[in-house]
């Protein structure tokens, strides 16, 4: 039983791994941000420069390039690294699409107070989660274990609004330099949110824009760090989490509203994405 999907350190002075001016470059397998709370640094983040000062905050995505130009001596703040899952089922709330790409090409911002404590608050809370997992886990208290973990993955979701909403409440403005690879995502993401339940399928998507498969794929898998099905995966399981616990439907009745070929079908599917059959899924969300 473990929850390492998320990995927090702090960063004091100009020494720390990963923030060594005129280090090599720094490549993220995962998404996450920087929060700098003192003094500042110049970093060139996929060739862009930016300078960050106290309450900026800096969100990257796998694959991104980071390189240390200059970091002050009295440099504080911290890092926080998130597994893509678990951001992806919240991107996909957004109907603004155009908001997914503001964040790559606007990846800095000046939070204001109250986003900074928001912030704080969700990181406080998923700590301390974190350590009553472990102890459930080292007392081998598994059910305990098991809703505490489906309380982290909502304070993980919080932290992750908390973050979108502090770039959304900006006044940055989406670049026109949105080039073909951007707008092949784009329509794919708006083409997901409209057809996500009759559309399970990656070819529909890939044909949809004239596209082989290949092309189509690894496109999507270098902008946004996940391959289609991954995306189209993660949609259908928030989709059907919340047909499971805002709904008397029937879990035959879910796997036909979502186009899945049979119940027992439907039963493996979920299990393989959530770690649990559909109505163990039901049974814990019904005793929170």
């Amino acid at each position: 039983m473990t929850n390492d999907n998320v990995i927090y350190r702090i960063i004091s002075g100009n020494k720390n791994e990963g923030f060594i001016p005129g280090d090599k470059p720094v490549r993220f397998a995962q998404s996450g941000m920087f929060i700098c709370t003192k003094g500042e640094v110049e970093i060139l983040l996929d060739d862009n420069r930016f300078l960050c000062t106290e309450n900026d905050i800096v969100v990257y995505f796998p694959f991104s390039v980071l390189k240390i130009i200059y970091a002050s001596d009295d440099l504080y703040g911290f890092m926080m690294s998130v597994d893509v899952n678990v951001v992806q089922p919240l991107l996909t709330k957004i109907t603004d699409v155009d908001s997914i790409l503001n964040l790559r090409q606007n990846p800095v911002t000046k939070l204001s107070q109250a986003n900074l404590n928001a912030i704080n608050f969700y990181i406080e809370l998923y700590q301390k989660h974190l350590l009553l997992s472990k102890q459930y886990a080292a007392n081998n208290q598994r059910r305990f274990w098991q809703l505490n973990n489906l309380q982290i993955e909502n304070v993980k979701m919080n932290l992750v609004l908390q973050i979108i909403l502090a770039f959304t409440n900006t006044e940055n403005k989406l670049k026109n330099t949105i080039d073909r690879r951007d707008d092949i995502v784009r329509k794919f993401l708006n083409d997901l949110r409209d057809n996500y339940v009759e559309q399970h399928d990656v070819t529909f998507y890939a044909s949809r824009q004239f596209l082989s498969m290949r092309y189509f794929s690894s496109v999507v898998k270098m902008r946004t760090g996940q391959t289609p099905s991954q995306w189209i995966a993660s949609v259908l399981v928030r989709e059907a989490k919340e047909f499971l616990t805002d709904s008397n439907l029937t879990i035959k009745e879910i796997s036909e509203k979502m186009n899945f070929p049979n119940q027992s079908y439907f039963g493996k599917w979920f299990k393989t994405h959530v770690g649990m059959g559909p109505l163990e899924f039901k049974k814990i969300e019904n005793m929170q």
